[in-house]
């Protein structure tokens, strides 16, 4: 066994938004009218292999074009298929603990809408769940702003010895 394989791995996070499957993608794709370079689940898949983190900016910002409304983001992976991952490679013994951490929705946006339009979209996804909550984050008014709590699933397994 290798070095490689004898030390313990870890997924640093997981973005909500970067866990939708490739076909639960392009059907959002389609949805939306589609896009001629991705005719296909394999050509979608093949726009996500990048050989940099400029071109994995480009894929990113690419694919939140497609994330409009609050459904789109309902295709996103559940904790059983996360969990179910880890099993297929081997992670036994799995631990969740789940956090919340109090976010100001214009700051948020600040350090994270590049394209134009988008603050505007996801202001408007927040604003239409003030009170209804289905988006699960307790976005509520205060100080002036929306303030929502992001939320945060730790997920850990252990490797079984060989």
């Amino acid at each position: 066994m290798s070095w490689f394989d004898e030390v313990p791995k870890v997924e640093l996070h997981v973005h909500l938004e970067g866990a939708i499957p490739y076909e639960g993608l392009f059907d959002l794709i389609r949805k939306y009218g589609g896009d001629p370079s991705v005719p296909d689940v394999a050509a979608l898949a093949k726009r996500f292999q990048y050989k940099d983190f400029s071109q994995f900016i480009a894929a990113w910002s690419w694919k939140n074009k497609f994330l409009r409304a609050y459904e789109d983001f309902t295709r996103a992976l559940l904790l059983a298929e996360l969990t179910g991952m880890f099993h297929v490679v081997g992670l036994r013994e799995m631990r969740t603990a789940f956090y919340k951490v109090d976010v100001e929705l214009e700051k948020l946006l600040a350090a994270s809408c590049t394209q134009p339009g988008d603050a505007q979209a996801v202001r408007k996804i927040f604003a239409d769940d003030l009170g209804v909550d289905r988006l699960g984050v307790g976005a509520r008014r205060q100080d002036d702003g929306i303030h929502f709590a992001f939320p945060i699933v730790v997920v850990a397994g252990q490797k079984q010895a060989a």
